[in-house]
């Protein structure tokens, strides 16, 4: 359904021209859900971006192609754009405030969403709608609801309000960017169960961009690990325990805290991620790494380890 090829993105800094994702390239079927994971700064924020048609103005995409079904999505017009979004593809934000008018009611907003990419519907249908997508997301009392106001709900439910925004036109596909990320644990099972549950129910396809590690198992089949604006390693997961084949990503996992080792000092990457626009040759992660070598230091192919596996990387975990 979704196919990034080789997309790469600049930037204007004081009248310079910086790359600032290199080559990007994955692909998202029907009913599937990929993980995009990184650091802040990998990229994956701005590919997701990149993806809506929603790059700042100092931003452009300098090549590659992003087709949805059989549709280039950056040649399309402006008048376009705002027919396929929230009716064919849908975004939900990481601030439900972001998209969330605090001074309209809930209802209204649904309402006004659905009215827009449908205009053959009732008002009265389009509010139907509404309320039962409201129940449907986990928000009780809906009828009651929809006469809210967002200051009026939790960031939990703020953020299954967006869910259901996202879902009232039925989109295709859905970019969900780091959702969870200022919600407590429980909420963040919790909307994550949901999507679970949207995902298997309307077989839409998920792009879950992610910096959170841990609440993928069980969640994401499908995986790719961004550094330094590329994507470094993607595969199909069949065990959440044995997929990882580049140092950085065995390195984010090893990194992360374990409770039943209380006291101990967590494992670090040493060494920080290049900036923006001053690549190092070769693999970006070389100088950060304990298996680089000589020809880390010349361009680095991306390479089929597996069925369904691949990684940016010539020395690669099992590999030697």
């Amino acid at each position: 359904m979704l196919t990034v090829d080789k997309i790469s993105v600049t930037v204007q800094v004081r009248g310079r021209e910086l790359t600032i994702l290199r080559d990007v390239a994955f692909s998202l079927e029907k009913g599937e859900i990929l993980a995009l994971i990184g650091e802040s700064g990998s990229g994956k924020s701005v590919t997701g971006q990149a993806i809506m048609g929603l790059l700042p103005q100092t931003m452009r995409v300098t090549s590659g192609t992003i087709m949805l079904d059989e549709e280039n999505l950056l040649t399309l017009p402006l008048r376009k754009w705002r027919t396929l979004r929230a009716g064919g593809i849908a975004i939900i934000p990481q601030n439900p405030m972001s998209v969330l008018d605090p001074l309209m009611r809930i209802g209204e907003q649904l309402i006004e969403t659905r009215l827009a990419h449908d205009p053959g519907i009732s008002r009265q249908s389009a509010r139907e709608q509404a309320r039962d997508l409201l129940g449907k997301v986990g928000i009780g009392s809906a009828e009651e609801r929809l006469a809210s106001y967002p200051h009026q709900f939790s960031g939990g439910m703020l953020q299954r309000v967006v869910i259901a925004m996202a879902l009232i036109n039925r989109p295709r596909f859905i970019l969900a960017d780091e959702p969870t990320a200022s919600l407590d644990p429980q909420n963040a099972n919790g909307i994550m169960s949901l999507m679970r549950e949207v995902n298997a129910k309307y077989r839409t396809a998920l792009l879950w961009i992610t910096h959170d590690l841990v609440s993928l198992d069980g969640f994401a089949a499908h995986r790719a690990v961004m550094y330094a604006g590329q994507v470094i390693e993607r595969q199909h997961v069949v065990s959440d325990k044995k997929w990882m084949a580049h140092p950085y990503t065995m390195g984010l996992y090893r990194s992360l805290p374990d409770v039943g080792k209380k006291g101990t000092l967590l494992p670090t990457i040493p060494g920080q991620p290049p900036r923006a626009g001053e690549w190092p040759l070769g693999c970006a992660f070389a100088p950060r790494c304990s298996r680089a070598t000589v020809q880390c230091q010349a361009e680095i192919q991306e390479m089929k380890i597996a069925p369904q596996h691949w990684v940016r990387c010539v020395e690669p975990l099992g590999m030697g």
